[in-house]
């Protein structure tokens, strides 16, 4: 089982299980990560803070790098609407595959859409 701490917030892990599924541990209370409950959103946020090619050197020294679900933290902080979470975020989707940047096309386009005075 490959668990990563929250590098800001106490209490807060993701943890791959044995299924290949990915979950949130939020107070001890657990979350599937594409629930997109409160919790999880808020506790995704923290791991934005993490350097993604840092993480992804982790990941892939796990071989879990294939289900390892960027999107589901790259899409809690371009949805949060905080100029900071959106900023990490971006950082994320510069540094993932190109793949991911149609993936979030919508998101990246209101982002525009917002800036234009």
């Amino acid at each position: 089982m490959f668990r990563k701490d929250s590098p800001t917030v106490p209490d807060i892990y993701i943890f791959r299980e044995a299924s290949d599924k990915w979950k949130i541990s939020s107070n001890g209370q657990i979350h599937d990560i594409y629930s997109y409950g409160f919790a999880v959103r808020i506790g995704l946020l923290s791991f934005l803070e993490l350097d993604y090619t840092q993480l992804r050197e982790e990941i892939k020294n796990h071989d879990i790098r294939t289900t390892f679900p960027v999107d589901a933290f790259i899409d809690a902080g371009l949805s949060h609407g905080s100029p900071h979470w959106v900023d990490c975020a971006l950082n994320w989707l510069e540094a993932a595959k190109k793949e991911q940047t149609l993936k979030f096309q919508p998101a990246l386009l209101r982002i525009i859409e917002n800036k234009k005075i």
